[in-house]
């Protein structure tokens, strides 16, 4: 089962923002392995987005 986690907007912006290096690092270096680093993050990106969208509008 997964839970979702909802945080306030400035919160969200802070994780958002940790997490960036994090995983720009982690898609530079799958890049120079010659894997699609950052088609992967992007797909993450769009996963979590509508993640995001079906949990408000379940809430509503």
């Amino acid at each position: 089962m997964v839970l979702p986690i909802s945080l306030p907007p400035e919160e969200d912006a802070k994780a958002r923002e940790a997490l960036k290096p994090l995983l720009e690092g982690w898609a530079s270096g799958a890049e120079k392995k010659g894997l699609p680093g950052n088609e992967a993050v992007a797909f993450l990106r769009e996963q979590i987005a509508a993640a995001q969208k079906a949990a408000k509008e379940k809430e509503n």
